[in-house]
């Protein structure tokens, strides 16, 4: 059972959600990590100019040319916004991480539950499967013995309703576990429930 949560976690849309959020949480972190270091920029240009005529802007230094730019920008005082923002990242981390443990905590707790609940449940169809069939028989001998006129009309008909009563808890059983089953498909995933089986 506990390799199944394990599994549960890769294929849990909820799970990938949680780690989607905290790998953004800690790009966050360098981001506001990078407000400490000075920023260098690099910048070019080259260009060319086909005019049609010679006049105006249209000269040769203005024909073509290039330029070439440095740009820095040194962080010296800022008022602790850097400060802040890390301490809101690292917050946010925090809080992921805890959301994280609750979900899997909850998983586990809702996968060993719907186990147990299958167990249950297999263990109720199993039963009613055989009271039905108990009754099936049941009705069939009374209804030959009516036939043969060895029993009343009443023993047949409390013969038949006890059949469909046995009949309705069987299918009941069944409901049941297939909706367990179904419960565990969407909180495990189909591929943990191909590998169970």
């Amino acid at each position: 059972m506990g390799e199944m949560v394990e599994k549960a976690f890769a294929f849990n849309p909820d799970w990938a959600k949680v780690e989607a959020g905290l790998k953004a949480a800690e790009g966050g972190l360098k981001t506001a990590k990078s407000g400490y270091f000075p920023k260098l920029a690099l910048t070019g240009d080259l260009h060319k100019w086909w005019p049609d005529s010679d006049g105006g802007l249209a000269t040769p230094e203005n024909e073509q040319g290039w330029t070439f730019g440095i740009g820095v920008e040194v962080p010296i005082f800022n008022g602790m916004l850097t400060k802040n923002k890390i301490a809101a990242a690292r917050a946010a981390i925090s809080k992921i991480k805890e959301e994280q443990l609750l979900l899997k905590e909850g998983i586990g707790l809702q996968v060993r539950d719907i186990i147990l609940s299958l167990g249950a449940a297999q263990k109720s169809c199993d039963a009613s499967g055989s009271a039905l069939t108990a009754a099936t028989e049941n009705r069939g001998l009374n209804v030959r013995a009516y036939q043969n006129e060895l029993v009343e009309t009443d023993d047949v008909i409390q013969a038949q309703l006890m059949e469909a009563m046995m009949s309705a808890q069987h299918y009941k059983a069944r409901y049941e576990h297939v909706a367990l089953l179904s419960r565990l498909d969407l909180i495990v995933g189909t591929e943990v429930l191909k590998q169970i089986q």
